[in-house]
């Protein structure tokens, strides 16, 4: 697996101060994606136990960071390799929590174990024709803002209130 970059302190992608983790590969191609060169599943360097590392300390030693989110590409396409990564960053920094951008509907996920680690997820493909830039964190008013461990207890979708 392979990230294509990070964003340290981040306002945008996520509520409070985000340390943004740009996972590569995706296969959604939402027309005026903002992040086409990440469709590519090469893109960028390796999401190795050395940047793992070092990411875990980043967000448990930076008192500003209030949690992580996963962007794209589309993490989803590395869930498997991401989910030590998750299990470590609840164990040892269980303060921080974890947001998650998918092209995915939640329908479609709902039954992923990577669920269990992802305490908020903005679901759906960017639509351009949807596109609104009055929306907090989201690119288009398909997209939703799912409070995943309430939505997973009460089987049903809980919105974030933002």
């Amino acid at each position: 697996m392979n990230i294509a970059g990070i964003i340290h302190e981040s306002l945008n992608d996520g509520d409070g101060i985000r340390t943004v983790i740009f996972i590569s590969g995706c296969k959604h191609n939402c027309y005026n994606c903002q992040n086409k060169r990440l469709f590519n599943f090469h893109y960028g360097k390796s999401f190795d136990k050395s940047m793992q590392d070092y990411l875990i300390n980043y967000i448990k030693t930076d008192q500003l960071v209030d949690g992580i989110t996963l962007s794209g590409g589309d993490p989803l396409y590395s869930a498997k390799e991401l989910i030590p990564f998750l299990q470590r960053v609840k164990q040892e920094c269980p303060e921080k929590d974890i947001w998650m951008y998918t092209g995915f509907s939640y329908e479609e996920i709902k039954n992923e174990e990577i669920l269990k680690y992802i305490d908020i997820l903005v679901d759906g493909q960017f639509i351009d024709s949807l596109k609104d830039r009055t929306l907090k964190f989201r690119g288009s008013s398909n997209q939703r803002i799912i409070d995943i461990q309430k939505s997973l207890a009460n089987h049903k979708i809980i919105l974030y209130k933002c």
